[in-house]
């Protein structure tokens, strides 16, 4: 999924997401198995990122996966933090959690280091 800039300049210096899915699997650096409906008994689910940082200066981003409807059983997870290197034209990265189960909405969150969502896409769990 291409991803438009949050606050629609598109501005060349600052990072943005380029690309943001939700699969199965990582190989050789791609995601696969990408969707946006996944069995509630799948392992594990991967967001992968694509980013652009044109910031002189490093930075991290921050990956939830947060259901719509939160329970006792379906609950914001993930909570890892990934480095983004200074000047990346085209960084790839991810993150993955085993805690998501429980059937319903659910959207992987992309978060700069002042908690601003800089990207986010919606799947479905089974």
């Amino acid at each position: 999924q291409e991803v438009a800039p949050r606050d629609g300049s598109g501005s060349e210096d600052a990072m943005r997401i380029r690309r943001i899915v939700v699969g199965t699997d990582i190989e050789a650096r791609e995601p696969v198995g990408v969707a946006d409906h996944f069995r509630a008994n799948e392992e594990q689910l991967y967001v992968f990122l694509d980013i652009t940082n044109r910031h002189g200066e490093e930075g991290d981003v921050t990956i939830t996966f947060e259901p719509e409807q939160p329970s006792r059983t379906a609950h914001t997870t993930g909570l890892v933090t990934l480095h983004v290197p200074a000047g990346a034209a085209r960084h790839r990265t991810w993150a993955w959690s085993r805690n998501v189960h429980a059937v319903g909405r659910w959207s992987a969150v992309v978060s700069d280091e002042a908690g601003h969502e800089l990207a986010h896409t919606d799947f479905v769990v089974e």
